[in-house]
């Protein structure tokens, strides 16, 4: 792909606007416009509007994959994706700062993975166009260098689709809120704590409840003598949550995690 993006700023304004090209195997490159207008409506405020269009081809798993329970769908379209956003950010302070914002997408040729009866075959399907929009929320504490605290939540609503179930597109946290809490202690070990607390829309094809709170706990330890590399061990799912983030996966039980990471 190729983006063009020029930008024009004023006193208060910025404003960019162009296009971005997709090009994709067997299909015609796309030309697709991208906007932006960011104004600052004061010393410690901004409100931004975004819209952007994408094109998509289908996986190769939805178009092609065949088996006893999943049937790939060859002649699904292209899918194009038109989204809209508008929100507002303030810096209350140095330490503390929130954001707002609602945001709209039409999704054309949408497809998904759906049943239609209990049981059935798992068929890749066109829903058609599905629209959706939502407004999400986020407010960041900074108490001091090394304690960061965040919260954030979101709410969407999707167009429903006559179908008995569906697996991806069409299974959605209606509302969600995270939480999380980052606290470096000593110059070599980091504590840190998110929990997600999610509300699903509802689906036959989910065999738990809709509501469920996914936790996890981590100790960082970054050794004096080697600044690129962290050792961290991590426990996932403390409070036990038992919600299908997809519909009819059992989730993992807690767990407990041990993990390193260098920096090149």
């Amino acid at each position: 792909s190729v983006l063009i993006l020029p930008e024009a700023r004023f006193e208060r304004f910025t404003v960019k606007a162009g296009l971005n090209s997709v090009f994709q195997t067997d299909e015609a490159a796309e030309w697709l416009p991208v906007l932006g207008v960011d104004w600052f409506a004061g010393d410690n405020s901004s409100v931004h509007l975004s819209y952007t269009e994408t094109e998509q081809q289908p996986d190769y798993q939805t178009l092609y994959y065949s088996d006893p329970y999943r049937v790939g769908n060859a002649f699904l379209n292209q899918q194009r994706s038109k989204n809209a956003e508008l929100g507002f950010r303030q810096f209350l302070s140095a330490r503390l700062d929130w954001s707002v914002a609602g945001f709209y997408r039409r999704l054309e040729n949408a497809s998904d993975w759906t049943q239609t009866a209990a049981g059935g075959v798992w068929a890749a399907t066109d829903l058609g166009d599905l629209n959706m929009g939502g407004v999400d929320a986020a407010i960041t504490y900074r108490p001091s260098e090394d304690l960061v605290v965040k919260a954030f939540y979101q709410w969407m609503k999707k167009d429903s689709v006559d179908v008995y179930a569906g697996l991806y597109e069409l299974d959605y946290p209606e509302h969600m809120l995270n939480f999380s809490v980052w606290w470096k202690f000593v110059n070599e070990l980091a504590a840190e704590f998110a929990q997600t607390t999610r509300w699903q829309a509802a689906n036959n094809a989910r065999t738990s409840d809709e509501f469920g709170a996914d936790a996890t706990v981590g100790l960082h330890y970054f050794p004096r003598y080697a600044k690129n590399v962290r050792l961290s061990f991590l426990v996932e799912n403390i409070w036990g949550s038992d919600l299908q983030v997809i519909p009819g996966l059992e989730p993992r039980p807690t767990s407990f995690f041990a993990a390193i990471n260098v920096n090149w």
